[in-house]
């Protein structure tokens, strides 16, 4: 990220579901490599669990469920 400014994530990620915080967070990240944690700038993004990140399958994104 930027001028290596990946600690917000870390500030957001403990804010979530806390009072005065955010309810929830989604941030979108593009990748290619499915078995890697998502980076940015080549930097992994902090995340203390495989719970906190998934994959969306490219089927889904072409939205080939729809195609019926």
């Amino acid at each position: 990220m930027r001028y290596g400014q990946l600690r917000i994530f870390d500030t957001l990620r403990d804010r979530v579901g806390r009072p005065g915080g955010p309810k929830g967070l989604r941030l979108l990240v593009p990748g290619s490599d499915l078995t890697q944690l998502p980076t940015v700038d080549g930097v992994p993004i902090p995340v203390l669990t495989r719970a906190q990140w998934a994959t969306i399958p490219e089927p889904w994104l072409r939205k080939v469920h729809r195609a019926a």
